[in-house]
């Protein structure tokens, strides 16, 4: 049987949701996340690029400084992942929408979960 493309109930083949309110829920989600596509690749790249330099700067300089950066960056991420729940486009095709939210919001709180840890660690044990 084929799943609605948002709850991943099984419906019939001729329709792409099980209901009006799911349909609604689906363009919602996709609007709001095309709008904020460059947001959320922005933040990526220099949540990437602040976990690198915050560990080679662990490395380099002092543990506790890049600590710091890494749980600042982590923080950012967490954040971010938590307000727009956006999953590729193939985690969206395997899980569907609803699950994906969740998953991607479960992601967001293990980032900030890390940031946490190393923001202790770095006043406590660097």
């Amino acid at each position: 049987m084929k799943q609605c493309g948002y709850c991943a109930k099984e419906i019939d083949y001729h329709h792409q949701y099980c209901c009006d309110e799911c349909e609604k829920n689906a363009l919602i989600f996709f609007n709001d996340e095309k709008k904020s596509e460059r947001i959320i690749s922005i933040v990526n790249v220099l949540g990437f690029l602040g976990v690198m330099l915050g560990g080679l700067a662990a490395i380099i300089f002092d543990a506790s400084i890049g600590s710091f950066v890494c749980s600042g960056c982590l923080f950012l991420l967490g954040i971010v992942f938590l307000f727009f729940p956006f999953a590729p486009e193939s985690i969206i095709n395997k899980f569907k929408i609803k699950k994906s939210i969740k998953l991607i919001r479960i992601f967001a709180a293990v980032l900030l979960a890390l940031g946490l840890i190393l923001l202790l660690l770095g006043f406590f044990v660097f």
